[in-house]
């Protein structure tokens, strides 16, 4: 995967923005992006970001906390975006209960929120991992590492 690894300090939402938007010029299909951070640390900006590089429009875009995914296509190619918010999941069995393992296995994107909540069945071949710890009010450290 040809994505920035390391770690990044953000000072500002400009600078985790600029981050996002770094990376998302180098997402391809078939990449699953595994968020972790605690509540309010930026998972839900740094994702709207990201979508927002594949033209999906601001105003469509939602955090599914209470639906778990929202599926957004991609309008640059036929590669459709989704956002999961896993945050009131209560098992990995309840994921695949419901058919999400499909989506890991497929050739779209995944951006995942509270993605250790499914950490054990996340393919590492796949899976870049995204640490965003939460400093202050203002600051952020955000992490890029291949699974």
């Amino acid at each position: 995967m040809a994505f920035i690894i390391g770690k990044f300090q953000s000072n500002s939402l400009d600078d985790t923005k600029k981050i996002a938007s770094n990376l998302a010029k180098a997402i391809k299909a078939s990449t699953i992006f595994a968020f972790y951070g605690d509540l309010g640390s930026g998972k839900t900006t740094f994702i709207q970001t990201i979508l927002q590089h594949f033209n999906i429009p601001s105003h469509q875009i939602q955090s599914p906390t209470f639906s778990y995914l929202h599926t957004y296509e991609n309008l640059k190619n036929e590669i459709n975006l989704h956002h999961f918010d896993l945050y009131r999941l209560k098992s990995e069995k309840d994921f695949l209960a419901l058919g999400f393992d499909e989506y890991l296995i497929s050739d779209d994107i995944c951006l995942i929120e509270w993605a250790e909540k499914i950490e054990t069945i996340l393919p590492a071949d796949k899976t870049v991992i995204i640490k965003i710890n939460h400093i202050n009010e203002f600051k952020r450290e955000i992490e890029i590492l291949n699974a």
